[in-house]
């Protein structure tokens, strides 16, 4: 009904009159009165169509080649400017790419160092807990005994958020496996309770029996709900209602609110649903980008639904959110469904014991962190064995040096200055070959086994360093056929 469709990709056109009556059906020639038209196509410089350029008059036109010739200078200056808009508009974009990829690098940087130092902090405290855990059954003190139990247990949920830290800051998918999603919210709830203030209430009666697992992190899957319920939380103003919901659910048609796609298919639905005020049609087109944030300055990171968007995508899953005025907002989270049946895990232990054993030989720590060192000297002497602190890997290479057969075993962290303790086992191998070197790290990943193996390490412990697991270690190279 519109002449437009013979000019859009095509070709110019021209009707010197009667374009009422030719369309009719054209509303903008009906209604101003137009009698004439000559339109020509806007296209790009690779021949894609950009749209169309035209003249209307309401007295006939009578020279088509004059029209022609003059829609024709327009309509290439008209496409040059499109396309120099389009491509600033484009390389700004890809600026705007290159400075957050700049920042969540940063932000990796500062989480790796971040973790390193909690972890430091961590595997003295949590190590300490232990030593004083053997005192309290010593003494049969229960009290005492339960609260070291529940100390430790909040330094397990600290080491793991620390791992986390560090997963979303480097893109990883975590240890995904299948996941009873209904028994790990009521875990997650236990958590989630203290973070809100008594003016919020929380429900879980959406949540169904007998679903399917979902294939994703357990540190993740909270990670996200605890997110979600944190935003509902802020967003109604620490005073409202809060509902988990949990089922199985086909879905026909769907739009992911952080990527934009389309989707359909049947999923596993975790929601999370408040009563506090809609959301922004603004705010719903940006809310997930990282530093995206309309919390005053101090309040919010940005971060939280980033975090959301990345684990949930990397799941494989996606996000649609419902909102409107007078019925507050629902995120539903959508994540595939697992074939495979739900990962047992074994229960959280309670607090750890310190094995008893006697061994013999001479340990060199290398660790330049001064509580961490005197945590490791106490506990390897509890077991019988000599130690030898040494605050940095030069240190540790003068002490083999001087006498290469001193020394059973070293055991070295391996964020340390001045030397790695990567790079330490490669200068104790030129050394004494025969040397065991054990290295303990809160980022494991980033630790090639090709590196490992080729500078000589026997094995890696990570950070908080686990009793039971560094004895072991010790005995199968003191005491075991290796040795």
């Amino acid at each position: 009904g519109s002449p437009c469709a013979l000019v859009v990709g095509r070709s110019f056109y021209f009707l010197a009159g009667e374009a009422r009556n030719t369309y009719p059906a054209d509303s903008m020639f009906v209604s101003l009165g137009f009698d004439s038209y000559a339109a020509f196509p806007l296209n790009d410089s690779t021949g894609h169509a950009l749209g169309l350029i035209a003249v209307m008059r309401r007295l006939p036109m009578n020279d088509a080649h004059l029209a022609e010739a003059m829609l024709k200078i327009l309509a290439v200056r008209a496409a040059a400017e499109i396309e120099r808009t389009r491509s600033e508009a484009q390389r700004a974009q890809m600026e705007a790419q290159l400075l957050q990829a700049q920042k969540m690098e940063a932000i990796g940087q500062l989480a790796g160092g971040i973790a390193h130092d909690f972890n430091n902090l961590l595997t003295s405290i949590m190590g300490y807990i232990v030593l004083a855990g053997e005192r309290s059954q010593a003494r049969e003190d229960r009290k005492l005994a339960d609260y070291l139990e529940r100390a430790e247990l909040s330094c397990n949920r600290a080491r793991d958020l620390i791992q986390q830290m560090l997963t979303f800051s480097r893109g990883q998918r975590g240890q995904p496996r299948p996941l009873g999603v209904a028994a790990r919210i009521a875990e997650a709830i236990r958590l989630l309770r203290s973070s809100l203030p008594a003016m919020v209430t929380l429900s879980t009666n959406g949540v169904e029996a007998g679903l399917p697992p979902v294939l994703i992190d357990p540190v993740q899957f909270d990670q996200v709900l605890l997110n979600l319920c944190i935003n509902a939380r802020d967003a109604m103003q620490d005073s409202g209602h809060i509902e988990i919901g949990a089922r199985r659910i086909d879905v026909a048609e769907a739009i992911c609110a952080s990527c934009h796609q389309s989707l359909s298919g049947t999923y596993l639905e975790v929601s999370v649903a408040d009563d506090g005020p809609a959301i922004d049609a603004e705010v719903l087109n940006r809310m997930f980008e990282p530093f995206y944030t309309t919390k005053d300055v101090g309040k919010g990171s940005g971060m939280g639904l980033a975090t959301v968007h990345g684990i949930v995508h990397r799941q494989g899953g996606h996000v649609v959110v419902e909102t409107g005025p007078g019925r507050g907002a629902r995120f539903r989270v959508l994540y595939a469904l697992s074939e495979q049946a739900v990962d047992e895990a074994p229960p959280e232990k309670s607090r750890s014991a310190i094995p008893r054993e006697t061994l013999n030989g001479h340990v060199l720590v290398v660790e330049d962190e001064g509580a961490v060192a005197e945590y490791m000297r106490d506990l390897l002497m509890i077991w019988g064995l000599q130690v030898t602190l040494a605050n940095d890997g030069r240190l540790a290479c003068e002490a083999i040096a001087e006498q290469p057969d001193r020394y059973d075993i070293v055991l070295t962290d391996f964020t340390m200055p001045h030397m790695t303790g990567l790079q330490l086992a490669q200068e104790l191998a030129a050394l004494n070959p025969a040397l065991p070197v054990i290295l303990y790290t809160g980022r494991g990943d980033v630790i090639d086994e090709t590196a490992l193996a080729q500078a000589g390490v026997r094995a890696t412990l990570g950070k908080p360093v686990e009793p039971a697991r560094l004895l072991a270690l010790l005995q199968r190279h003191l005491i075991g056929p290796n040795k």
